[in-house]
């Protein structure tokens, strides 16, 4: 087990030593994508709908701190190479907590090699003003989200080395 997390740290912090930069991955020239960070969401609760919106608010965050390694945004039902590092993001519906306070949560995991570490659940809230709009608070609660996964999948990267 200790291999695994160590051979996932490896792959993950192989970017930064290249100076590869992050962006939506694009197969390498020797069609080997086994450093590439798939990021599988499962958005089934909100029929497929979320899929773009978590792409790009998502993948903001990571390209925001620099994540040493392409990433690639699949859907639920991605079959990855037997070699991949997958982030699996299960998104529950939006939900009002405390009145006035909209709820966002998720559970990740990520699964490597016949391995899978735990993220846990993660929670976010915002407090939305009077008329704004909808499709806007939702997005700043996906990037929310985003900020803490990252936090939570760099701890890991970090905790492994």
């Amino acid at each position: 087990m200790q291999y695994r997390i160590l051979q996932f740290a490896i792959v993950l912090t192989a970017g930064l030593a290249m100076g590869s930069a992050v962006s939506t991955a694009e197969p390498t020239d020797d069609g080997s994508d086994s450093e590439t960070l798939y990021i599988v969401i499962d958005d089934r609760e909100f029929s497929g709908r979320l899929f773009a919106r978590a792409q790009t608010e998502i993948g903001r965050i990571f390209e925001r701190y620099s994540w040493p390694t392409p990433i690639k945004f699949e859907k639920y039902s991605f079959e990855g190479p037997p070699d991949s590092v997958e982030l699996v993001l299960h998104l529950y519906p939006f939900r009002q907590g405390v009145p006035g306070r909209l709820n966002f949560s998720g559970w990740a995991v990520v699964e490597y090699d016949g391995g899978k570490h735990d993220l846990g659940y993660i929670r976010v809230h915002d407090d939305p003003k009077v008329g704004e709009n909808g499709q806007e608070i939702e997005d700043r609660l996906l990037a929310k989200f985003g900020e803490k996964l990252f936090k939570k999948l760099d701890e890991l990267r970090w905790e492994s080395l």
